[in-house]
């Protein structure tokens, strides 16, 4: 059987990355129009994107293609649609620790539209992420209103998703998962050089929170008791020892964003976001980025990251169960108490070229170097030493993502 990999961690790796693409285009219209601000809810560019992304770290590479396209009718009206594949080898360490190194393909399809009137933006989105062992289906809402004379924008957000978790050779073994998501957001253009938001988000996780592979260890190695741990089901053929999580996770996020047109070349923006949820896990990240235009063809972007965790209450690397077997136990290396640093450049090249096809186009270099140190989950593949005393773990990434976009 092989080891998966958290869905929640290595495809939201994935997602990030999507998610940088957007916020350089947003950085590159900034330093160039901040003078004066662009007033009035407008939808989305007409645009068709394809990307190519490259994840490679700690013995994982996730790397696919990425097809997007975004059509407007009528000014009133903007659909797209979203194509995106994961192709994933692991031979991460839970995977070395557990079982064999394994390859498999996500793909996602996501589609989605904006209706603009007057100074109110709604917009729908549907995504379905498909693997072997994992389907999930998110169906999202938002609402923007602008007001105060276009100075002021508040937008609220509810999405819910149904998940189903599989196993792979456990053919009986099949959990659902439900999430609810909700976020408002306040933005405050300042002056003609600073914009604000603030933002608040809250998650309902419910059902199987846990990975059905992950197995915990014991103070003699990996734990096969003879009695069933209150999370086994040995009827569905998922390992012994696997982990045992509460079936409910509430979180909140609190996030303070600002961007500062230094010149009309250049800008600077600033993030600084809370987390905290019901599993104990707290968590802070700070991040930076610099934008400059260069001439009118170039845009180049610095960014900094940095987060830092606690663990969860549950959390362990090495249990003993040998006087008492806990409600709830974990060892996954997300759940531990750790600290991440990212830095990464972007380079941005238009071509200013009219056709009959588009307006103008674009070609994006996006590199992101990130560090992760996990100050109690220990490499268990140094087996030359007693289980407990081992170094503990940490890992290298390089993410990269290439893209064209053309602007109809």
């Amino acid at each position: 059987m092989k080891q998966r990999e958290e869905q929640r961690v290595v495809p939201g790796v994935v997602v990030a990355v999507t998610k940088l693409r957007i916020t350089l285009f947003f950085a590159a219209a900034f330093t160039v129009i901040y003078s004066p601000f662009c007033l009035g809810a407008i939808l989305p560019e007409q645009r068709a994107d394809i990307l190519y992304h490259a994840y490679d770290g700690g013995g994982v590479t996730i790397d696919g293609p990425s097809v997007l396209v975004r059509k407007n009718f009528n000014e009133k009206i903007s659909v797209y649609g979203n194509y995106y594949v994961d192709m994933v080898t692991s031979a991460s360490i839970d995977v070395l620790t557990m079982a064999s190194e394994y390859t498999e393909e996500r793909t996602e399809y996501s589609l989605g539209a904006d209706y603009l009137n007057d100074r109110t933006i709604m917009s729908l989105s549907f995504t379905n992420s498909s693997e072997n062992d994992y389907e999930a289906d998110t169906l999202g809402f938002s609402v923007s209103q602008e007001f105060f004379g276009d100075l002021s924008t508040i937008t609220m957000g509810f999405s819910m998703g149904d998940d189903t978790v599989k196993a792979t050779g456990a053919d009986g073994f099949e959990e659902a998962t439900e999430r609810k998501r909700f976020n408002i957001a306040y933005t405050q253009i300042l002056s003609k050089r600073l914009l604000t938001s603030l933002t608040y988000e809250s998650v309902i996780d419910e059902g199987f929170l846990r990975n059905p592979y992950r197995q915990i260890r014991d103070a003699s190695g990996f734990i096969t008791p003879g009695a069933a741990l209150p999370c086994e089901d040995n009827d569905s053929g998922v390992s012994v020892g696997s982990e045992c999580y509460p079936e409910t996770r509430n979180s909140e996020a609190f996030a303070l964003r600002g961007i500062y047109a230094i010149t009309p070349q250049s800008s600077i923006r600033a993030e600084y976001r809370l987390y905290d949820d019901s599993w104990g896990v707290q968590g802070s990240n700070v991040e930076l980025r610099y934008a400059q235009q260069i001439g009118s063809r170039w845009l180049i972007e610095f960014r900094y990251r940095q987060y830092q965790q606690n663990e969860a209450d549950f959390y362990g690397d090495l249990f003993d169960f040998s006087m008492e077997i806990p409600e709830f136990y974990a060892r996954d290396k997300e759940l531990s108490d750790y600290s991440a640093q990212q830095f990464g450049i972007g380079v941005t090249y238009t071509f200013k070229s009219r056709n009959a096809f588009f307006n103008n186009s674009t070609l994006n270099f996006q590199w992101d170097q990130m560090t992760f140190d996990y100050n109690n989950f220990l490499d268990a593949t140094v087996t030359t030493v007693t289980p407990g005393t081992e170094p503990s773990y940490s890992l290298d990434a390089d993410v990269i993502r290439i893209f064209y976009s053309a602007f109809f």
